[in-house]
């Protein structure tokens, strides 16, 4: 069961629904993240990719197949980013 770990280089804040995640490396990228993807982050250190999927399925009236591809997604591209610590 993989657990992900945010990036050290990050910074980040929620405010009401969004959260903006400040890349400090060149250039201070800022990423910014809708409602789904702020509820992912803010679950992402402490459960797997199972875990966040059911939180997903939770919180909005998606299926089990449409949350694992959303959290699949997101997953990804925290990775091409680089905001995951590998």
């Amino acid at each position: 069961m993989e657990k992900f770990t945010k990036a050290k280089f990050l910074a980040w804040k929620t405010m009401g629904e969004k959260t903006l995640i400040i890349d400090s490396r060149v250039g201070k990228c800022v990423h910014k993240l809708n409602e789904v993807g702020s509820l992912l982050w803010n679950h992402l250190e402490k459960n797997s990719e199972v875990d966040l999927c059911k939180i997903l399925m939770n919180e909005y009236e998606v299926d089990e197949l449409q949350a694992s591809q959303d959290v699949s997604e997101f997953i990804q591209t925290l990775r091409k980013l680089s905001l995951l610590h590998e």
